[in-house]
């Protein structure tokens, strides 16, 4: 008994002893991440893309020389490098508080354990009896636990107070529905209802739009007409009437413009349809206040702003509602553009704290569902149709996930992305593409298990010069990636291996479309670079707009819709 009595007591001192050296240990490591992860948060504020002292600079000195092609370059190169930097330190922050909370989780265990010990056979120490020690310990440990309880309400009920908040209604404008009436597919596929074209995926067929034009020459421009506020969405276009927003620190609007003539048929205030505004304090420099995209079904129209607010109209612009999603928390501002799918209106938030996408009903505003995210992007959502069922597509810093339109449920999700998430995803044949600039580009297929669940795989990877803002464009052949330095690259399908690069004069930052055979890239110039589909560069045609452009180009029938810096356009081409 006597030895059995002082093995157990041996054993128990060892614990013991175990147990203050973790807590020692993952106290200190504890507070040195803490420093760490501290210090990485206060370079980053130094180190701010949007307040970089050089950039800043450098952009003054380009406003009063922006004839400099060298300068302008630099601001580029330097402006790409700022956001790696700040983006790789985002990463490194919350790396730290992951690692912050496991080694609290650890302090927390090791601690308990030796509490726990104390109270089975306290240990005497230099500071007090042991009943002392222990009073101490069960102090400590209930101030603990209820501080961390506190906590742990507050974060919940703080939670649930921003969603009720976010899902706030602006208010109900005209109190009755529309006349409605679901959409057929070829009437989808005819129109351009969305960012990108029909399921925002960059593909048009069935038209036949011009190769020639000149806008500093007239040639080939049926009309332009001015844009009343800027903005860097692009035209959204049913039947007879093409969609616009912009806006700047004043006001936001959407704008309704005839396909046929150009004229201004009814503008709609974003306050008109919300009884309480909510901004933020200013707009994100980078996307400004109307960088996302209308979305249409032919009954309804619907918009966002860099303010977090959504709102519809009838299509002859009488208000219907309108929703405060929550004001954006992100680096360079909302530019995430809608989308509608069988009277579902989905909504990419990008919040730094809470991203989510969101389902809402277009005839009524109402909440559908909501699908909690794990980091942001600045890229829209797509829509798939496999196997008969609808997928909406996102890629974020560091994912390609799908969701189901009906029910927001993950449908499967390939961790293969990284940086500053600009680029939409493109699908063709069952296979989603993605690529991100200082990550890879990726063919994921599709599959369908034996029991109908819907999965994927990646077929293959490629890291060379990638896009950072504008979205590949995909045939059942051939992905083409258009870089904002100028370079495009083609890419095969099947493998990932280059087919061909070509380098332009000029970068992209709106997105390339195929229309049939052809490939229509908009450079920031507003220079449209056409050229072939198929293993070998063929251009087809260059034409200039005559001004700036990026934003990417609509296609309806034999003509081309364009929004350049400060015009709408209208082109038909020359014979």
């Amino acid at each position: 008994m006597t030895r059995d009595a002082n093995q157990n007591s041996d054993m128990h001192r060892f614990l013991a002893l175990s147990a203050s050296g973790v807590a020692g240990v993952s106290g200190l490591f504890v507070l040195i991440t803490l420093v760490l992860t501290v210090a990485t948060h206060v370079w980053l504020q130094r180190i701010d893309p949007l307040n970089n002292a050089l950039l800043v600079d450098m952009q003054a000195r380009f406003a009063n020389d922006s004839g400099n092609e060298q300068l302008k370059d630099d601001i580029r190169r330097l402006d790409l490098i700022v956001r790696k930097e700040f983006f790789e330190g985002q990463a490194q922050v919350n790396s730290g508080g992951m690692l912050l909370a496991v080694g609290v989780a650890v302090f927390i265990a090791a601690l308990g354990l030796l509490i726990q010990l104390r109270r089975k056979a306290p240990l005497p120490g230099p500071r007090g009896e042991p009943d002392a020690v222990n009073a101490r310990a069960r102090l400590f440990t209930m101030t603990g636990g209820v501080i961390l309880l506190l906590l742990g309400a507050a974060a919940v009920f703080l939670s649930n107070a921003r969603k009720v908040r976010e899902l706030e209604s602006g208010g109900m404008v005209v109190d009755q529905r529309v006349p409605y009436e679901l959409p057929s597919r070829e009437e989808i596929f005819r129109n351009w209802p969305a960012f990108r074209g029909p399921h925002a995926n960059g593909r048009a067929a069935d038209r036949d739009p011009p190769l020639y034009w000149s806008g500093p020459e007239n040639k080939g421009i049926l009309w332009k007409v001015k844009v009343p506020r800027k903005g860097h969405s692009s035209p959204v276009i049913w039947g007879a009437r093409i969609f616009l927003t912009g806006g700047d620190d004043e006001m936001r609007e959407v704008y309704c413009f005839s396909a046929e003539t150009g004229a201004l048929l009814w503008t709609v205030p974003e306050k008109a349809a919300l009884t309480a505004l909510r901004a933020p304090e200013e707009a994100g420099e980078e996307a400004g206040w109307a960088a996302p995209s209308c979305a249409t079904d032919g009954n309804v129209v619907v918009a966002t702003f860099g303010t977090g607010n959504v709102v519809a109209m009838s299509m002859e612009g009488k208000p219907l509602w309108a929703k405060h999603i929550g004001i954006p928390d992100n680096h360079y501002g909302h530019s995430s553009s809608l989308i509608i799918y069988d009277k579902i209106v989905l909504v990419q938030f990008d919040d730094r704290k809470d991203p989510r996408l969101l389902a809402l009903d277009v005839q009524t505003g109402e909440l559908l569902w909501e699908e909690v995210r794990d980091t942001i992007s600045w890229s829209s959502p797509i829509i798939i149709e496999h196997e008969g069922k609808a997928q909406v597509v996102l890629t974020d810093s560091e994912s390609v996930a799908a969701y189901s339109v009906e029910s927001g449920e993950e449908l499967w999700r390939e961790d293969c992305m990284s940086g500053e998430m600009g680029p939409s995803a493109a699908y063709a044949n069952g296979i989603v593409f993605a690529c991100n600039d200082n990550a890879v580009a990726v063919g994921i297929k599709l599959t369908t298990g034996e029991d109908g669940t819907v999965g994927a795989e990646i077929l293959w990877v490629w890291e060379e010069d990638l896009p950072d803002t504008a979205s590949p464009v995909a045939t059942d052949k051939y992905v083409y990636l258009a870089h904002s330095s100028g370079y495009m690259t083609c890419l095969d399908v099947k493998d990932g291996k280059e087919a061909w690069i070509k380098e332009f004069p000029d970068g992209f930052y709106g997105s390339p479309v195929l229309v049939n055979d052809r490939i229509y890239a908009l450079d920031l110039d507003g220079v449209m670079q056409i050229f072939s589909t198929g293993e070998s560069f063929k251009s087809l045609g260059e034409s200039p707009l005559g001004e700036a452009c990026q934003t990417t180009p609509a296609f309806i029938n034999d003509r081309i819709y364009i929004r350049g810096e400060m015009h709408l356009y209208c082109i038909v081409g020359t014979k």
